[in-house]
């Protein structure tokens, strides 16, 4: 079987995930689940030969574990920025596409505990969005299709909170 298409599967099962996450309204929620859609998601970039984007889920899911823990203080913060554009320049890059994985990683992580719903929805519809230029670059079809649907679910959430609570 093409390792393409398998990768293209897992992706599907983290792309799944991604879009639910849309859904869920509380940001402790969403950085718990986000854990399982990173190793998914993580798992197909490398297959893919996406090395920046797996490396970013791989620090995303550890930044994500340490927030649910502790509050991210500034130092922290920029601790796993270091960590992840340092293993990224060591591990390669895939040229300059490498830095848009790395940069959505960098912004989530700035934000990542934002106590404002509309600041982490408003992020995470703008990384995704980098996200979206990355996957379509390494193939990754079922990940940019469903980059699309989170952009549009994390958007309808915004709007229900907005309009309808």
């Amino acid at each position: 079987m093409n390792l393409t298409f398998i990768a293209n599967i897992i992706s599907l099962l983290g792309a799944i995930v991604m879009v639910a996450i849309g859904l869920i309204k509380e940001n402790k929620h969403v950085l718990e689940v986000q854990c399982l859609q990173f190793t998914l998601m993580g798992i197909a970039n490398f297959m893919l030969k996406a090395t920046s984007g797996g490396i970013s889920n791989v620090v995303g899911i550890l930044r994500n574990l340490y927030s649910l823990k502790k509050p991210m203080e500034t130092p922290v913060k920029i601790g796993f920025i270091i960590l992840q554009v340092a293993i990224s320049l060591l591990a390669g890059m895939n040229g300059m596409i490498g830095w848009l994985p790395i940069l959505a990683t960098v912004i989530f992580t700035i934000f990542v505990d934002a106590k404002n719903p509309y600041v982490m929805k408003s992020v995470i519809i703008f990384t995704v969005a980098l996200w979206f230029i990355y996957d379509l670059h390494f193939h990754n079809y079922t990940a940019s299709a469903f980059d699309i649907m989170t952009i549009l679910s994390n958007t309808f959430t915004v709007l229900k909170m907005r309009f309808f609570s």
